[in-house]
């Protein structure tokens, strides 16, 4: 199995740093040209690389329904900027696959990068020869292009949840097994960052060291998180700060806490309005002293999964 590098932090960096000349040419107003269309493509390709690419042929027909989407409504202006840009990559990064390959001992890992671009030229290729016959009436070319699969300049919601190991410091530690769930809206700002706000519900039952069942303390929480999201190709990281009501209001007195966290993720291709995504996410969250109540710091770890859905 192949598994997932930090490569395509990298590959994102090439192309973020695509002259922007290039760009222009093919776009009048906002819109992402060239490059948007190859960072399309490329998530299409890097997506299916992640379930193991076996054979082209294969692998390319199940993406060309999605690659037709974002080919159908790129004009041939911005089709030949992304295709003049691809295959100066190429150029770059070794030339023919094949020769690279042999060149490095036939260790498909050495050549993993100069593959992805590859893979992403032909899909261009083949959606473009394909365009004229198989694009629906609705989807006209427009020298505007706008990025299908990143939300850059505009609203989009989501949602998230996932389980959570967290880990309580106070008079004594105690740990325990729980879970939160969130909406948030959002805004793109550019390829790269987005900014979401949104409303978090969870809790937990926390175990003392004695691991006694009888004395679970169930702790519930609230929180308003602000969550400044940078994107790569694939990989993106979170940070994240939030207010956090600690207690369940119908049964406990309320106390404030403020959390900081952050997550490192993978986003896929979208489907339909949705697109998934999913990471490691790590918080900590204190209350300082309040009247009678202690200081304590709430540390959580898990999985988290969500899709953002384009509005």
């Amino acid at each position: 199995m192949r598994f997932v590098k930090y490569k395509y932090l990298w590959l994102w960096s090439v192309l973020a740093l695509m002259p922007m000349e290039s760009i222009s040419q093919t776009t009048q107003g906002k819109g992402q040209g060239g490059a948007g269309l190859i960072r399309d493509l490329m998530t299409l390709v890097s997506t299916a690389e992640k379930r193991i690419w076996q054979i082209d042929h294969y692998e390319l027909d199940g993406l060309m329904n999605n690659a037709l989407l974002c080919v159908c409504v790129a004009d041939e202006a911005t089709r030949h900027a992304a295709r003049d840009r691809l295959n100066q990559l190429i150029s770059e990064h070794g030339g023919d696959a094949r020769a690279a390959w042999l060149k490095a001992n036939k260790n498909l890992s050495e050549i993993d990068d100069l593959l992805t671009f590859h893979r992403t030229k032909t899909l261009l290729d083949r959606s473009v020869r394909e365009a004229g016959d198989r694009c629906p009436f609705f989807l006209t070319p427009s020298p505007i292009y706008i990025e299908r699969h990143r939300m850059t300049d505009r609203f989009f919601m989501a949602t998230q949840g996932g389980g959570l190991l967290n880990i309580r410091f106070a008079d004594q530690i105690r740990a325990g097994g729980g879970g939160s769930g969130r909406i948030d809206l959002g805004r793109g700002f550019d390829e790269s960052w987005s900014l979401r706000v949104g409303t978090e519900m969870g809790g937990a039952g926390l175990l003392d060291e004695s691991l006694n069942t009888n004395d679970i303390d169930l702790s519930f929480y609230f929180a308003l998180p602000l969550t400044v999201r940078h994107r790569g190709l694939m990989w993106h990281q979170d940070m994240e700060i939030a207010p956090v009501a600690l207690g369940a209001p119908w049964r406990d007195a309320m106390r404030w806490a403020v959390r900081v966290g952050g997550l490192l993720g993978l986003t896929y291709s979208r489907i339909g309005r949705v697109q998934p995504w999913g990471g490691l996410k790590i918080s900590a969250e204190h209350a300082p002293a309040y009247k009678d109540f202690d200081p304590l710091t709430t540390v959580r770890i898990g999985l988290r999964f969500g899709v953002d859905i384009h509005l």
